[in-house]
């Protein structure tokens, strides 16, 4: 959490990825993720972490950041006009965004050709 120094969030809103496979965008104390949201690095999707969670193949999942920093505990049946409101969100900022570019690696650039360092070339 990105705090000023008086306790008070600096940010209501961040976008944390929108594509095609898996979207989550954070608007005030709730996260909305769509989508797969891909193998855990640090996160454990609920239905990992107990029984009583949500079933695998479940695309949405809505947490309250502020009661739920650790993101356990799914809201999305709950808090459907939550999920409404932020999936509009979602989706109003990808008819905006810049579709990537994914190119082929090109390895000339690779610190291995420079003694383990980056070298531009030009500085």
């Amino acid at each position: 959490m990105i705090l000023n120094g008086k306790g008070q969030l600096k940010r209501k809103g961040f976008v944390y990825n929108i594509n095609t496979k898996g979207s989550a965008i954070r608007d005030g104390r709730y996260k909305l993720i769509l989508g797969n949201p891909g193998i855990p690095s640090g996160w454990i999707p609920p239905y990992m972490e107990s029984r009583d969670g949500p079933p695998i193949q479940q695309s949405t999942w809505l947490f309250d950041l502020k009661n739920d920093p650790f993101e356990r505990r799914d809201l999305s049946r709950w808090k459907a006009h939550v999920v409404r409101r932020l999936r509009k969100k979602v989706f109003e900022l990808a008819k905006k965004s810049v579709p990537n570019i994914h190119r082929r690696i090109d390895n000339r650039g690779n610190p291995d050709n420079f003694g383990g360092v980056y070298a531009s070339g030009w500085c």
